[in-house]
């Protein structure tokens, strides 16, 4: 018994370790260069993303729905300007922004309310 409660320990402690990386692993998931956001079956993929500032983020839609992607909060829609707006993007299209300006960065799909069903995602500029 003792000793499945060392080895339990010992994993235990491995993990915690593991899960410790230090600054490496904050920036670990930091992309930058190009991106691609992909909008298919009422989602973006990735929906969180974290970018460096100057990164081009390309929305393609692989879906046979027209889709669009508002830089805009579910609760400022309607209400507040975009900070980028695709437009319609057809199937089989795409389009392409640079972040410049690091922030968090809210989006959605405003296309027949495509985002009441969870079409939804966050862009992370960080420099």
């Amino acid at each position: 018994m003792r000793k499945l409660l060392l080895i339990g320990l010992a994993l235990l402690v491995l993990g915690l370790a593991a899960g410790c990386g230090g600054a490496e692993a904050a920036t670990e998931g930091v992309r930058s260069g190009e991106v691609t956001i992909t909008m298919k079956n009422m989602k973006f993929t990735p929906a969180k993303v974290t970018v460096r500032q100057g990164t081009k983020v390309t929305f393609v839609n692989q879906d046979v729905l027209i889709h669009d992607a508002m830089q805009v909060s579910v609760q400022e829609f309607g209400k507040a300007e975009p900070g980028f707006d695709t437009k319609e993007v057809m199937p089989g299209k795409s389009f392409t922004v640079t972040l410049d300006k690091p922030g968090v960065y809210p989006i959605l799909c405003s296309q027949a309310a495509h985002f009441t069903a969870g079409m939804i995602g966050t862009i992370t500029v960080v420099e």
